[in-house]
């Protein structure tokens, strides 16, 4: 009887919030476009001045977060070699930057620029060298790269993941970012729907906690919300990684995300918040 109580009252909550929610759908953070073109001019840069371009990626009413190229799998790796040609026409063999570097914090290891190790296996042969900083991918393969001087063109993404850096409460946030669904949604059709953030695995997390450093905030809100001694998120799912007592003082009913982790916080306090869009409805 508790258990069927506690998920009437879920259900209640999630039907009663200020904006109707859409259709459960899986909520894939790390949806990405790459992008060659207006923000890649054709002028070869150096890796440092490559990242800052991708990174000031700007679309006025849903800013996106944006960076250069990183690569999942062996698909990803398709995408990215393809735009690098299209970004060299003329060249015999495409180059470009990607988002794979030494960060200054650890010369030992390869990261992506969201702070995600390397575990890929296309390096070329006798690739990297050990006083490489940088990664240029050619092909098939990647090619480490040692001097900062070095200019090539690149390749950007755009992820599904929008920083607000205005300071709202946890249901001004939920507002803010169901607001900018692109157009309404309805059971059945394919769209899109923005949404105050939701993740659910490592990857998703690290990915995110990368990106609140720049925040004007030391936690952003993301959507997790506890009811019921369960913490909720708003795609439905649950989550009891909160650090948090089961039943939070002064009304610390709504989770935060730093780079530290998830915490509890108290909902009406103010702070940068994390959008995010979800995939397109199957």
């Amino acid at each position: 009887m508790r258990n069927t109580f506690t998920n009437d009252l879920i259900l209640f909550f999630i039907l009663s919030l200020p904006i109707s929610q859409p259709p459960l759908v899986d909520a894939s953070l790390l949806d990405r476009i790459y992008l060659v073109g207006p923000w890649n001019s054709g002028l070869p840069l150096t890796w440092e001045k490559a990242w800052r371009k991708c990174r000031s990626i700007y679309t006025k009413d849903k800013p996106y977060h944006s960076d250069l190229a990183i690569m999942r799998n062996q698909k990803d790796f398709h995408k990215v070699k393809e735009l690098c040609v299209e970004a060299n026409p003329d060249a015999i063999h495409p180059t470009c930057w990607i988002g794979l570097h030494k960060a200054d914090t650890d010369l030992n290891v390869w990261k992506w620029v969201n702070n995600l190790p390397h575990d890929m296996m296309n390096w070329a042969s006798e690739e990297p060298n050990t006083d490489d900083r940088f990664v240029r991918i050619m092909g098939y393969n990647l090619y480490g790269e040692h001097f900062a001087s070095s200019s090539l063109s690149y390749v950007c993404q755009r992820d599904n993941l929008i920083l607000v850096k205005e300071n709202k409460t946890w249901e001004e946030a939920l507002d803010h970012c169901r607001a900018l669904q692109a157009r309404k949604w309805q059971r059945g059709t394919n769209g899109f729907m923005f949404d105050i953030l939701s993740f659910h695995t490592k990857e998703e997390s690290s990915h995110a906690q990368s990106i609140v450093r720049e925040a004007q905030t030391d936690e952003v809100w993301i959507g997790l919300r506890l009811l019921a001694g369960r913490w909720l998120w708003m795609d439905g799912k649950t989550d009891d990684g909160v650090s948090s007592p089961v039943c939070p003082a002064n009304g610390m009913n709504c989770g935060t995300l730093s780079e530290k982790g998830k915490q509890a916080r108290s909902c009406v306090e103010r702070r940068n918040f994390f959008c995010f869009q979800r995939p397109e409805s199957v």
